[in-house]
């Protein structure tokens, strides 16, 4: 035997499934705590990390740039791996990886790991490379 004795119940039981499914979700949902928020309107980060997110936010990492085709740009910090970003253009590349790097950071932050300093002789520097 199947759940529905005919073809014709099976929408029926479909959508009894997922009204009850989305009650039982939605049961114990609270909104959040207006004063446990850490961006504000602005979304900037207005959290406990703020003042060494806004140190580290100001160093000078090194950006490696490699064009993936024509519209494509891949963007790194050669101090942190982790941290890329793609973007139609070399700016709207970097500026998706400055949102990678501060919410790699916070993420670092929370987790306690360890975070490297930009290795710089003097000069910033920025390697592209076109394939």
């Amino acid at each position: 035997m199947t759940c529905c004795e005919r073809w014709e119940d099976i929408p029926a039981t479909i959508a009894d499934a997922q009204r009850e499914w989305l009650e039982a979700v939605t049961e114990n949902i609270t909104p959040p705590d207006p004063d446990e928020e850490e961006f504000d309107d602005e979304g900037e980060y207005q959290g406990e990390f703020k003042g060494a997110l806004n140190y580290y936010m100001s160093l000078d990492y090194n950006i490696v740039v490699i064009r993936k085709g024509l519209n494509c740009y891949r963007v790194a910090l050669r101090e942190i791996p982790k941290v890329s970003a793609f973007g139609p253009t070399p700016e709207a590349a970097v500026e998706m990886l400055r949102r990678a790097k501060e919410n790699w950071l916070l993420d670092a932050f929370e987790e306690g790991i360890p975070i490297p300093l930009p290795q710089q002789d003097g000069s910033k520097v920025i390697n592209i490379s076109f394939n």
